[in-house]
């Protein structure tokens, strides 16, 4: 350098140095950036799969929840499946193993009480013993227009839909199929499914189905959801064991099709991959009657 600043030879020499020096960092920032993405995604689908599982597994607990005004004779679980397996949402016909499951029970302060007089096949107007056996008392023991319900004695059971309710009375949409006698539970029950639907990536998600139909997204990027029970039965378990796999939302993320990966992605090199995340869980229904039906 001289009074009148660098020379050129100097100039070069500091552009190369910088150049040097920009590749260096870059060789370092593109690692660490490929490091941060994939740690993003494993939060991603560890976030997802813990939030899903925490669902399914708080509606099995529930599986199977009688009503509180029950007797121990009529038990519900004894005449409805708690847990059913399904071939898939769409056709809701039962198998195993399944790719979707149905889960029935009374929700906690459900509307529930117990007819006061029998009631015959074709019947459409129930009576109600509001006295005794009536979870809220009158006039109608907390009955509503439109919820879904189920009737049922030792015997069996029938699901109903309540049309209105009136003093000590509800009307239902239509009429019974089959007669009860006086004594039958009439209450307030929630079905629950979960299964998979297609999406445009060619994965699945899996959503979680209310009574009236509503369609909760639980999680994305699934590629396996399935389900089996202890007896082989698609109806009848006490147990029941589940498997859930997700994949990395981005194909950049996934290799070759094989053991780590479901469906194959992009990536070309290890240290890009982010390996499929798969669970297998496995719960005791506890309100399972199986061995007894």
């Amino acid at each position: 350098m001289t009074a009148r600043g660098f020379s050129l030879v100097e100039l070069l020499i500091a552009a190369a140095l910088a150049t040097a020096v920009a590749g260096a960092l870059a060789a370092m920032v593109a690692p660490l950036a490929t490091f941060i993405d994939r740690a993003h995604a494993n939060a991603d689908m560890d976030a997802g799969m813990r939030s899903a599982l925490q669902h399914l597994t708080a509606d099995l607990r529930q599986a199977g929840s009688d009503a509180a005004i029950a007797l121990p004779g009529a038990r519900l679980a004894r005449v409805l499946a708690p847990v059913t397996l399904l071939r898939d949402l769409e056709s809701g016909e039962a198998a195993v193993p399944g790719t979707a499951i149905r889960l029935t029970f009374v929700p906690r302060l459900a509307a529930q009480g117990a007819l006061a007089v029998g009631a015959a096949a074709g019947d459409t107007l129930l009576r109600l013993d509001t006295a005794s056996r009536c979870a809220t008392g009158p006039p109608s023991c907390g009955f509503r227009p439109g919820q879904s319900a189920v009737l049922y004695s030792s015997a069996g059971a029938a699901a109903v839909s309540i049309d209105r309710p009136a003093e000590g009375v509800v009307v239902l949409t239509r009429p019974l199929g089959v007669a009860f006698p006086a004594g039958a539970v009439l209450c307030e029950i929630i079905t629950v499914s979960y299964g998979t639907r297609h999406v445009a990536d060619g994965s699945r998600r899996l959503v979680r189905l209310t009574t009236g139909g509503a369609e909760q997204p639980m999680l994305d990027h699934v590629v396996e959801f399935s389900a089996a029970t202890d007896t082989g039965d698609p109806v009848l378990a006490s147990s029941l064991s589940w498997i859930l796999r997700v994949q990395a939302p981005a194909a950049a993320f996934r290799g070759p099709a094989g053991f780590l990966f479901r469906r194959a992605g992009t990536a070309t090199r290890a240290r890009q991959w982010v390996p499929d995340v798969e669970v297998r869980g496995a719960v005791a229904l506890r309100n399972a009657e199986a061995s007894r039906w």
